[in-house]
């Protein structure tokens, strides 16, 4: 697979985890599971990463996190993986928002603010084409 490939591939799985996770939580009675952790306002790549991690985890798919983990590492390695401060800070932003709507059972938020996460992730990438 190419870089972009594999990105694509990681990006789309991503970005069904959050829905996946929500579903999972308003399945299993509904109440309000607490989620978000300190390292949710970090901007720290490590921290991002976490998240995501995070996120493959409560979606209780274990195929899911090991696809897209597998995906994703391949994908943090290439050169062309940084991510800017500016898109760092919309998407801690985003994941706020993520991880709310997964504590309070919303698969159709964490699903719409995933893509809209995945989007920024894309944009990230066609800047650096540019550059």
């Amino acid at each position: 697979m190419s870089t972009r490939d594999n990105a694509e591939a990681a990006n789309f799985m991503a970005c069904n985890a959050p829905r996946l996770a929500a579903a999972r939580a308003a399945d299993s009675g509904g109440g309000q599971t607490r989620v978000m952790g300190s390292f949710a306002s970090s901007l720290e790549l490590i921290d991002l990463i976490r998240v995501e991690n995070l996120l493959l985890d409560l979606a209780c798919n274990p195929l899911l996190s090991i696809m897209t983990r597998s995906l994703g590492l391949a994908n943090l390695l290439s050169p062309k993986a940084r991510i800017s401060l500016q898109r760092r800070v919309e998407i801690v932003a985003i994941n706020h928002r993520i991880l709310r709507a997964v504590e309070n059972g919303d698969a159709e938020s964490a699903g719409c603010l995933a893509r809209a996460k995945g989007e920024i992730h894309q944009s990230e990438a066609s800047h650096r084409k540019l550059a």
